[in-house]
């Protein structure tokens, strides 16, 4: 059996952080490259949140 052909897929994507009102900082991590996309929401401003949502991205992401 003949496959129909593959079409190209056109993928255009944006991120955007946001520390809110009440936050110091913002603990928010991403990454994004041409097949993985990753997020990392802080939890509320505990403690250490910046440097867990940061390790994850990192985690997955290597």
């Amino acid at each position: 059996m003949n496959s129909p052909p593959m079409r190209r897929l056109r993928l255009t994507w944006g991120g955007a952080t946001d520390q809110g009102r009440i936050r110091a900082n913002n603990q928010d991590a991403m990454y994004a490259d041409s097949a993985l996309f990753v997020v990392a929401d802080e939890m509320g401003g505990h403690q250490g949140g910046e440097v867990a949502a940061n390790l994850a991205v990192r985690t997955v992401a290597n």
